[in-house]
């Protein structure tokens, strides 16, 4: 059987393409995409962006492969749901994220959702990274009660022992 020059290139291209992509989203292979994986110790601040007082507080990120992540925070736990989001690679360190939960009165009625984005810059040793964040707290019924501004530093949560992810 003889294969044509052209599709035996094309199937060429194809197969180093594939294998490429999968290096990048493949956390096992270390690839660009990827090293925002895992779990992070999250120190932010953030306030209403008119200006006035700015709260910071602790919270653990967990960025999962394939572009979903999950937040925990030291607000009172009675006051907001999980957090859960999606991030995107944006090459040279950069990524963009996006996640919300839902927020509970003191009686533990919903109370709206919160949705923040953030723009994040990783350091070349994938251990630390800074974001700036943006977030609307959304009414029960959808409508904008405040945008809120602030930033935040994350540092990566390491095995024992090990220096790197």
């Amino acid at each position: 059987m003889k294969i044509h020059p052209k599709l035996l290139a094309a199937a060429c291209l194809i197969t180093l393409c594939s294998a490429a992509w999968a290096q990048s989203f493949n956390p096992a292979h270390g690839g660009p995409a990827n090293r925002i994986v895992g779990l992070w110790h999250v120190t932010a601040t953030i306030g209403a962006c008119a200006g006035g007082p700015k709260q910071t507080f602790l919270a653990l990120a967990n960025y999962h492969a394939g572009g979903t992540m999950s937040d925990a925070n030291t607000m009172p736990p009675a006051s907001r749901g999980p957090g859960v989001g999606i991030w995107s690679f944006q090459g040279k360190g950069q990524f963009n994220s996006r996640f919300q939960f839902f927020r509970y009165l003191p009686n533990g009625s919903y109370d709206g959702l919160q949705d923040i984005n953030g723009s994040l810059s990783l350091d070349t040793a994938g251990m630390h990274y800074v974001q700036t964040i943006h977030a609307q707290a959304l009414n029960a019924d959808g409508s904008v009660r405040v945008e809120l501004c602030g930033s935040a530093t994350g540092d990566r949560v390491s095995l024992p022992g090990r220096m790197t992810h």
